[in-house]
């Protein structure tokens, strides 16, 4: 089973004329885009326009999380009496612009905060209590854990018996246990009434700085004082929801729209010298470029760094400062770059070393010489190499500290909690999880693992099929419908980008971008195209030997010098044979 061996499968939704030919009228849309709508699960009318055009007024009412209500009344005693909070976040995106966003609020209404993020070499994911002591000795009254806490239950008894009082803001899943604090802010909670499950911790927060500033608000706090716009928080809450990948349906995706237009103005210093860095200040902002451009680079400074980097320049209003934090994160992304490559190279080398037994279900690789800081990232690509779900772990010790990401419908946190014997810590969720065990017991997790996931899930299941929206020639795109399908942005998981096969068409003067991407020029019968295909380098042979294709692809418009034009981007292609 070697990456070049994947297989993939090609799967056309059905066509549902009628429909869509109603929900276009109804909705002033191209027929092509209804069809989208429709794959996407949308038909009913009311639906289909709050999906298109919903309001922040229309967001649920957050006193629905469990939790927020207990919240609410302990960060009400730090503003009303000057008690101190520190923040403890995690040091992904998710977490640094949650704790941004507490940190932003609470400072507006007068509250002494503290941030700690624990150091992922030294530390490892979540609540400590070593960091737990750290914080008790600078004098905090309060503790907020952000993106994690949910399963700290002896971290956190230990907080609460030396004097801390703790909000947990989590949105990883949640055991029936309560762990040992005056809040627990999980949407994934049993008792949880709240429309939204898939709430990132950013997402959390700024629900929570929505009811805390209603209570403030009814309480006459903001009578003499500036009211803090919570408008100014939705970059922030963006940012860690794109990063986190959560679905972006219902309130992720209000989040999300809103918060967009809020990176694309620009207004955060922190956020105008990161687009700066990244190349991309001047283009319209999107799912896309908060993805692979914003997020990685904010990434890299709890993969390669000090996570709270990152939050210094989302929080900082210098822009002198803004701009020389982004220039040492755009570095320290290369050096991550670097590292991640040779990495790959390594584990690739080591599971085409093992036999097929102990891959065949789900991937288990670990080295000493692995910065953990990068471990999610090789994750990710493993499993998109192998179609199986990935975990890395890094060697430090006698223990290693790992990440996994899932394939195939494979729920990690369920397989990680049926190898629990196995593993000293582990935390997350369905698709991404982090764990800690001891050296001598990787090999007997890996086969046990083996054995938990056969048993859910046959091999059949780890086909990778790409789902396409319908069968659109290239001879048939006009503007309008490209428009049309870039106003259902954005796109994301849960709701990805419309995809569509052609009819057999003609590759012609394939060339070699920046030694990874693949440009060609697609001519159907009457019309050409200028395409592109992201990482698709090693399929330029094939495409000088052939020249009739059907390829999967998604339409969109390349802005340059001023200059607009629709340009397809390749996600697949083969060769037509007779």
């Amino acid at each position: 089973m070697s990456p070049a061996l994947a297989e993939e499968y090609w799967q056309v939704y059905p066509l549902q004329s009628e429909k869509s030919e109603q929900i276009a009228a109804d909705h002033g849309l191209t027929q092509v885009a209804a069809q989208v709508l429709l794959n996407r699960g949308l038909s009913d009318p009311q639906m289909i326009t709050q999906h298109l055009s919903g309001r922040l007024a229309e967001l649920p009412d957050p006193l629905q999380i469990p939790g927020v209500s207990d919240a609410v009344a302990v960060l009400c005693e730090a503003v009303y009496e000057k008690l101190s909070v520190t923040l403890f976040g995690d040091y992904d995106v998710d977490g640094m612009t949650g704790c941004s966003i507490l940190s932003d609020f609470l400072q507006r209404c007068g509250v002494s905060v503290s941030i700690y993020i624990p150091d992922r070499s030294t530390e490892g994911y979540g609540v400590s209590v070593a960091g737990l002591e750290k914080i008790a000795e600078q004098g905090a009254d309060i503790v907020v854990t952000i993106d994690n806490g949910t399963s700290a239950f002896e971290e956190l008894e230990w907080a609460t018996s030396h004097g801390l009082r703790v909000i947990v803001i989590d949105h990883h899943e949640s055991p029936t246990r309560m762990p040992a604090c005056e809040a627990l802010v999980n949407p994934k909670h049993p008792q949880s009434e709240h429309p939204d499950k898939n709430l990132c911790s950013a997402g959390l927060a700024f629900n929570l700085m929505i009811a805390l500033r209603a209570r403030l608000r009814a309480e006459g706090f903001f009578k003499d004082k500036i009211e803090p716009d919570l408008k100014d928080l939705l970059d922030l809450a963006c940012l860690g929801t794109v990063a986190d990948m959560v679905p972006l349906l219902g309130q992720n995706r209000l989040l999300v729209r809103y918060g967009l237009e809020k990176i694309h103005q620009g207004l955060r210093p922190g956020v105008m010298a990161l687009k700066k860095v990244s190349a991309i200040q001047d283009k319209v902002i999107g799912t896309g470029e908060v993805g692979f451009q914003l997020a990685p680079r904010l990434n890299a400074a709890g993969r390669m760094d000090d996570a709270r980097l990152g939050v210094q320049l989302l929080t900082t209003q210098n822009s002198r400062e803004a701009k020389s934090l982004a220039e040492k994160l755009d570095r320290l992304n290369q050096q991550r770059r670097d590292v991640e490559t040779q990495m790959i190279e390594e584990a690739i080398e080591q599971v085409e070393g093992q036999p097929e037994s102990q891959r065949q279900y789900g991937i288990v690789v670990a080295s000493p010489d692995w910065h953990p800081g990068v471990m999610g990232i090789v994750a990710a690509k493993l499993t998109e190499l192998y179609h199986r779900p990935a975990f890395v772990i890094a060697l430090q010790g006698e223990t290693g500290k790992g990440s996994a990401r899932t394939f195939g419908g494979v729920d990690l946190y369920e397989s990680m909690l049926a190898c629990s014997d196995y593993l000293l810590k582990f935390g997350g969720h369905r698709q991404a999880a982090g764990l800690t065990i001891a050296v001598d017991q990787v090999q007997p997790f890996a086969e046990q693992l083996q054995e938990v996931i056969a048993s859910n899930l046959s091999p059949e299941g780890f086909r990778a099929t790409l789902k396409i929206d319908q069968i659109w020639p290239t001879d048939d795109i006009t503007e309008q419908a490209v428009t049309d399908l870039e106003s259902l942005a954005p796109f994301g998981i849960g709701y990805p980008s419309p995809l569509f096969q052609t009819e057999p068409v003609q590759l012609l003067n394939p060339r070699i971008l920046k030694d990874r991407h693949l440009k060609v020029t697609i001519a159907g019968r009457k019309k050409r195209w200028s395409a592109i295909g992201f990482d698709l380098a090693e399929r330029y042979e094939a495409v000088s030997d052939a020249k009739t294709f059907e390829i999967i692809y998604r339409p969109g418009w390349n802005e340059y010098r001023g200059s607009r034009k629709v340009e397809l981007f390749l996600k697949s292609l083969r060769p037509v044979t007779k």
